[in-house]
């Protein structure tokens, strides 16, 4: 890929690179306006404004298009078709993407037959649903106190039952506490602007994991955690070790507002966004990363769990910097920077090591 601009594509181009591919990379193409084919090659120019990304479709595993806007020419998805390139096209707001699959496509890693794999296998399984609701107690604890036998409750789970039931525990006494610190109903379910606000974020982060989940071939109907599959199971499993970021966000906007509802749909987006783009340190990768990265890092660490180059589902989850033997996750946060021994940090390099593949901007 050859990006041709003089601004920095760190928060719209994603290059995913695998050497299981044969070299080839997945690209992550937000808000293209037009596509130009360069006569007699392989290449197709993407055109944002007065930059360029030239892309070579020889070199080329998946395209995903993000955004409401641009053309889409029938010669693209021609040449797709000839070097046999799925195409995702996708937004926020849309839950469910158009996917173009050339004929004979076949997935070259198939992820998703392992993600079912290990959904059937009941102790895969448990690991999974264990280190989601422990990352989603522990991001609980900080904010308020959840009895220790809870968590003892979790540790000594044998079934994904128990491990729902130790999670039902910690959010009750959760939300009780949340609620009554803002004056508020403790009652997740009822019609209030509070729910309303939480109700939205909880979609914002759905199309952000959707897109994640898509990207790296993951099936969003399969959850570890929860069981049904009429619905995005995958991405509410996910999103649990993160809910904090929309429940601190509701709860700043209710007491800026003063519960006015109509302010509060109007401010829960920005105030969303903002946070995400906070940087936080990741003891799991360690690395410093704009928040909105850790959605991307859980996808990736369980496509690394999945592969084999990671021996446990590691979530990242932001803290602060430990000594210790160096963490060993099986990927790298894309649009990180990585710490040194004296603390100074360096942008993430592009590693060959298929333990630690990378997402480059």
């Amino acid at each position: 890929m050859k990006i041709k601009s003089t601004k920095n594509h760190e928060s719209s181009i994603w290059i995913w690179n695998s050497q299981e591919k044969g070299g080839k990379v997945s690209l992550w193409l937000p808000y293209a306006e037009s596509l130009l084919r360069i006569p007699r090659s392989s290449f197709w120019e993407a055109r944002y404004g007065e930059e360029t990304l030239e892309i070579d479709l020889q070199k080329t595993d998946l395209i995903m298009l993000y955004g409401e806007r641009g053309n889409l020419p029938v010669t693209f998805l021609a040449d797709l078709s000839k070097y046999g390139i799925p195409l995702m096209i996708h937004e926020r707001r849309q839950p469910r993407p158009f996917i173009f699959y050339p004929p004979d496509f076949q997935d070259r890693n198939d992820i998703l037959s392992l993600q079912i794999l290990a959904r059937n296998n009941k102790t895969r399984r448990k690991s999974v649903a264990k280190a989601l609701v422990k990352a989603r107690i522990a991001s609980m604890s900080k904010r308020y106190l959840i009895p220790e036998k809870i968590s003892n409750g979790l540790h000594f789970a044998n079934s994904i039952q128990e491990i729902r039931l130790a999670e039902a525990q910690a959010t009750a006494r959760y939300w009780s506490s949340w609620y009554s610190a803002l004056g508020q109903p403790s009652e997740r379910r009822i019609n209030t602007p509070l729910n309303h606000a939480l109700n939205l974020g909880s979609a914002f982060l759905h199309g952000i994991l959707l897109r994640w989940i898509l990207f790296h071939h993951l099936s969003p109907m399969h959850g570890f955690l929860h069981e049904a599959t009429s619905y995005s199971a995958l991405v509410y499993d996910l999103m649990e070790p993160y809910r904090y970021i929309l429940e601190d966000a509701a709860a700043d906007v209710f007491r800026e507002t003063e519960g006015e509802e109509k302010a509060m749909l109007r401010k829960i987006g920005p105030t969303i966004k903002e946070r995400l783009s906070e940087i936080v340190f990741v003891p799991a990768t360690r690395q410093s990363v704009q928040r909105k990265n850790l959605l991307h890092g859980i996808v990736l660490a369980l496509r690394a769990w999945l592969a084999g180059d990671s021996p446990k589902f590691i979530i990242p989850t932001e803290g602060e910097p430990r000594g210790g033997r160096k963490p060993l996750p099986g990927y790298i946060l894309p649009g990180g920077r990585l710490s040194t021994r004296k603390g100074v940090s360096k942008r993430a390099p592009a590693r060959k090591d298929v333990r630690q593949r990378n997402a480059i901007p």
